[in-house]
């Protein structure tokens, strides 16, 4: 990300006048407008265009914040740069928008050198978008679907123990079943709330289902009973999933230090560093995983760099 505005910023952003619909500000540390561009609105998920004099004040001091403004007074964060041109003399910037979309966009007229490098950069962002959604999605390991499989029709007695729960949740897990499996991983707990498998697992389910402060709170509880250094990976994976990337950046750290050679670790963590916008670690990182796996740094030069 470019940009970290404290609150103050709003009020002082609310008093600026504008006379075009959009206008594009860089503020310095003291809150005062160094200089400002109008902006035109080129995508419905927040993608605007403004004159590349604008990104070059900015370049000359990246600690200055970026914000645009609408008529109306809301303010919007300029969450990433995605391109420029010397020679069409245009930035295109995404906004940081939490989800919201635009209705009222300007449409770019076809057979236009300029709006051609517009339409090219906005693609390549959604698919490079894109690409960071799958591979952040790939980081959860699933458990693969077998429906086939058939579960045992009998009913487990809590008599019968925390292993036969455990296997009939691991069954109903393999086919998504998820209530049917947390069910059954429940009772286990009842029998035996210490018991490390039933906490992963149960971990794993409520990753799968979204519920991330809860396989957040297992997870940690699992560590605490075993220590176990890889319990801090999959914490590492879990924060990145749930978008809490400098989590993940700390975790990673603390188990690469004892796993070097773990290239999905040193891919994640790379990835981590890109969300949050450190470059240059990123970087880093992709030379450390071309050392041990090119093939895999191939994959992640794909998602940084193109």
């Amino acid at each position: 990300m470019l940009i970290v505005v404290l609150t103050p910023l709003y009020s002082y952003a609310s008093k600026i006048n504008t006379s075009e619909a959009y206008k594009v500000y860089i503020i310095d540390k003291s809150n005062k407008v160094i200089l400002f561009s109008p902006a035109r609105l080129v995508d419905e998920s927040g993608i605007i265009t403004v004159n590349i004099k604008i990104i070059k004040a900015w370049l000359e001091d990246v600690s200055f914040n970026l914000l645009l403004k609408d008529e109306m007074g809301n303010v919007y964060f300029i969450e990433n740069l995605i391109s420029y041109s010397t020679k069409h003399d245009i930035a295109v910037l995404s906004l940081e928008t939490k989800g919201k979309r635009f209705s009222k966009i300007d449409k770019l007229i076809p057979n236009s050198t300029k709006n051609e490098f517009i339409l090219n950069s906005i693609n390549k962002y959604i698919q490079k978008t894109k690409k960071i959604e799958q591979v952040k999605t790939e980081i959860i390991e699933k458990t693969p679907v077998e429906p086939k499989i058939e579960f045992p029709k009998k009913e487990v007695s809590p008599e019968s123990g925390v292993k036969e729960y455990k296997e009939l949740a691991g069954v109903l897990l393999k086919q998504r079943k998820f209530i049917e499996a947390e069910e059954n991983l429940q009772k286990a707990l009842s029998l035996n709330s210490k018991d490390k498998e039933t906490i992963m697992m149960m971990a794993i389910l409520f990753t799968s289902t979204g519920r991330f402060k809860e396989a957040e709170n297992l997870y940690k509880r699992a560590y605490e009973l075993t220590h176990s250094i890889e319990i801090k990976k999959k914490l590492a994976s879990l924060y990145v999933i749930s978008g809490q990337y400098n989590e993940s950046i700390k975790y990673l750290q603390s188990y690469i230090k004892s796993n070097p050679l773990d290239v999905n670790a040193q891919f994640t963590l790379a990835l981590a560093y890109h969300l949050i916008g450190d470059k240059e670690s990123a970087f880093n990182q992709y030379i450390n995983l071309k050392r041990i796996d090119s093939v895999k740094a191939e994959e992640l030069f794909e998602i940084l760099y193109r």
